[in-house]
């Protein structure tokens, strides 16, 4: 049996995979990437920042503990720290210069991904456009949105345009609150999934949240038809 495959048909399989690649791909090999280039720089950032909280526990400092949790984990996500713990400022500013060397190769590849897909018939698309400048965004700040919570406001739709028939709020802790449109309201908790969709989980009801889409999907455990998030305006 013959088992090479034909040049004409290998450009064809290299072709296709090429074409196949696709915001949300880029996007989850680059947080994989990303993750793994960061175990030995976040290990060291979390080695150091508990001996500073014993630190702070020692001067009988409890708010201080708590701050410098929250911005350790925001300096993991590549979220910024605008006043952080004056203990933990020289520890942060060192952990900035050692991130951005070891995310440096990863930025580069996911950006010429990037740049591939918009060279591509997919980069005429205005949906794809503009998920990918988002994408481009992220990667060039070196944020990996994977590990915090969603953006906390939204309002909920039972189709793509038509009228709230709700809120619903996320917590940075793992907790939900929707709030139907008479009031009441319902709490939960929330997990993000190796696959990066967000899953509410509610008492009698449970969503699954596809926050990838241009018009964040919403399948609810109670009814086979999909559902909106959109951003609760200020």
């Amino acid at each position: 049996m013959k088992t090479h495959i034909r040049p004409l048909a290998l450009v064809a399989m290299l072709s296709t995979t090429q074409a196949a690649d696709t915001p949300a791909a880029i996007l989850a090999d680059y947080r994989k990437a990303a993750d793994t280039a960061l175990v030995r720089v976040n290990a060291t950032l979390d080695t150091e920042a508990a001996k500073v909280s014993k630190t702070l526990l020692a001067l009988n400092d409890p708010a201080a503990v708590q701050s410098l949790a929250d911005q350790v984990q925001a300096k993991r996500a590549g979220e910024p720290v605008a006043q952080p713990v004056p203990q933990a400022s020289a520890l942060f500013a060192a952990y900035d210069r050692a991130r951005l060397a070891a995310l440096a190769p990863v930025q580069q590849t996911t950006l010429r991904r990037i740049k591939a897909v918009l060279a591509s018939s997919d980069g005429q698309k205005t949906e794809i456009v503009a998920e990918l400048a988002k994408l481009k965004t992220d990667v060039q700040a070196g944020k990996i949105a994977d590990h915090s919570a969603p953006a906390p406001n939204w309002t909920f739709h039972r189709t793509r345009s038509g009228a709230a028939e709700g809120s619903v709020v996320f917590g940075p802790k793992g907790d939900v609150t929707f709030i139907s449109k008479v009031g009441n309201k319902t709490a939960g908790t929330w997990k993000r999934t190796k696959d990066d969709t967000i899953v509410a989980q509610f008492q009698t009801d449970e969503w699954k949240i596809d926050f990838r889409k241009s018009g964040t999907e919403v399948r609810t455990a109670t009814s086979q038809d999909i559902c909106y998030l959109q951003p609760a305006k200020p």
